[in-house]
């Protein structure tokens, strides 16, 4: 079994509570471009979603994990599939 702790270092963990604001983290994420009407500008998705992955980064971080952000991990992932508006 890998200890994650000792190969990615002891996680720390974001307060969900410091999320800036959900427009903030969106646009920070890359997320901001996968939300809205495709020919329309984008719109800001909801705070709830922002707070809950990184509430979930958070649970895998404490769970031994490594530490993710867990709304930039979104918006990669998002890329990388080549997912649009």
């Amino acid at each position: 079994m890998v200890n994650h702790q000792k190969a990615f270092g002891k996680g720390r963990s974001c307060d969900p509570v410091g999320v800036p604001s959900a427009s903030e983290t969106w646009a920070s994420s890359g997320l901001l471009a996968l939300t809205g009407w495709p020919d329309g500008p984008p719109v800001t998705g909801p705070a709830e979603v922002a707070v809950g992955l990184v509430h979930l980064a958070n649970v895998i971080a404490a769970r031994g994990g490594p530490v993710l952000d867990g709304p930039a991990l979104s918006g990669e992932r998002a890329a990388i599939l080549g997912l649009t508006r």
